[in-house]
């Protein structure tokens, strides 16, 4: 067991494990980008209170401070821009900044806010995740980090994997596999010559 699993993380170093996408200093929302049905971000008018994942009053971090890659809490104002009919987008598209300048993005369709789910990527970078945090009945923001006597909309934020299944996708499947095929050669081979060996013996 012991040489397989040298032997995986030797072949495959990244495989088994989800990579760190490096530390992120700012989010951005927008409904129906590029047209403005709605426009959200980090320490703006309109802001994204963002917390750890868990539970719904965890305080909120300072972003632009740098925080590292995982799972967050997102916290919405401007709620009718979601629940009302005069703003009918379909579709996100989310950017997230590093401190090394880059930037990810990526566009999901629009699925439930109310319950635990993660929306569907149609575009974008494949390490970002979106999705409803099943968090109802909060009031943490308005205009500003503080709330507005209207609930708010929480979503759930990843880029270092899919918080909605904790089955791998298929090309992490198939390198893990990959990655264990070969450890079990090299196994067995191991045993073969050892064997081999102890009949010269």
């Amino acid at each position: 067991m012991k040489i397989i699993i040298a032997a995986s993380l030797l072949l495959f170093p990244g495989a088994l494990l989800p990579a760190s996408a490096g530390t992120i200093t700012s989010f951005a929302l927008y409904r129906g980008y590029p047209a403005d049905e709605g426009i959200w971000a980090t320490h703006n008018y309109a802001p994204i209170g963002v917390t750890s994942a868990g539970a719904s009053d965890n305080a909120f971090l300072t972003v632009s401070g740098g925080i590292a890659s995982g799972t967050y809490l997102w916290f919405f104002g401007y709620e009718d821009y979601w629940t009302g009919t005069a703003h009918p987008a379909t579709s996100v598209t989310i950017f997230v900044g590093y401190d090394d300048s880059t930037t990810k993005s990526a566009t999901f369709d629009i699925g439930s806010w109310t319950a635990p789910s993660s929306w569907t990527r149609t575009a974008g970078d494949a390490s970002l995740f979106l999705g409803g945090a099943g968090i109802t009945g909060v009031d943490r923001v308005g205009t500003g980090l503080t709330g507005n006597s209207v609930d708010d909309i929480v979503l759930q934020f990843s880029d270092t994997g899919d918080f909605g299944s904790a089955v791998p996708e298929p090309a992490t499947l198939g390198l893990a596999g990959a990655a264990l095929a070969m450890a079990l050669f090299l196994n067995i081979a191991g045993r073969r010559s050892g064997s081999r060996k102890a009949k010269r013996g």
